[in-house]
């Protein structure tokens, strides 16, 4: 609550728009503690386990790397190719012909060698395959930070696509095949609750910021009632 009592003020300095976007970012923590989701997110890396184990091991709440493949027409980037574009193992880093490839994190390190290098951000963007992260996740476990360095990469890469006369399509454009029906249902259900409709936000500011100032406090207020569907 510390961090809320800090925040809360900051964001009202800043307008609206900012509370509204502190207020989303406080919705998505709580829809990412939810342990239904939590689990959800842990398929992907069970799932390049099993990928790794050449079939003795069964993908969990997704379909098989080959009947992915075949739905969504993806590249074939090796066992290990859902955690690419996930920002907790790895990053886009440009090489000095100035294209970006999937950089593994020290710990990571050992997909680099499973996995068909290097991975290239404009090959990857239209042809990448299934993760739970990437169609369904994303929205709940990735920083402000993180997302605004998504958003940049994108930007980058279909100005150069552009320049050279080449069609560029955002990675995350389009939800692809591959998830179980429970992780459909899962994600519809926590979209439900991060967007306000399956029940009012929790979210209220902190005592502390009583003592704010009344058009700082009728500001919140107002944008409190919009984001939740009030009037």
């Amino acid at each position: 609550m510390d961090n809320a009592n800090k925040a809360v003020p900051q964001a009202v300095k800043g307008g609206e728009q900012a509370v509204i976007q502190l207020q989303q970012e406080f919705n998505a923590i709580q829809v990412a503690a939810d342990p239904a989701l939590f689990g959800m997110m842990l398929t992907d890396p069970i799932n390049v386990l099993a990928d790794m184990s050449n079939g003795k091991l069964a993908r969990v709440e997704a379909m098989s790397k080959e009947a992915t493949q075949q739905a969504n027409q993806s590249g074939d980037y090796g066992a290990g190719s859902q955690l690419v574009g996930n920002p907790n193992y790895g990053h886009w880093r440009e090489n000095s012909s100035g294209r970006s490839l999937w950089e593994w994190y020290g710990m990571y390190s050992l997909f680099s060698h499973v996995l068909s290098p290097p991975i290239y951000y404009g090959g990857w963007a239209g042809n990448r395959g299934y993760s739970y992260y990437s169609d369904y996740g994303r929205n709940y476990y990735t920083s402000p930070s993180q997302r605004k360095g998504q958003q940049t990469q994108a930007a980058k890469t279909k100005l150069k696509f552009q320049k050279s006369g080449q069609s560029f399509k955002s990675p995350y454009a389009k939800t692809k095949a591959g998830a179980s029906a429970a992780a459909k249902r899962n994600s519809v259900k926590s979209a439900n609750k991060f967007s306000g409709k399956s029940k009012r936000s929790s979210f209220r500011a902190p005592s502390k910021f009583a003592g704010g100032g009344s058009s700082a406090r009728n500001s919140y207020s107002r944008t409190s009632r919009s984001f939740s569907g009030g009037k």
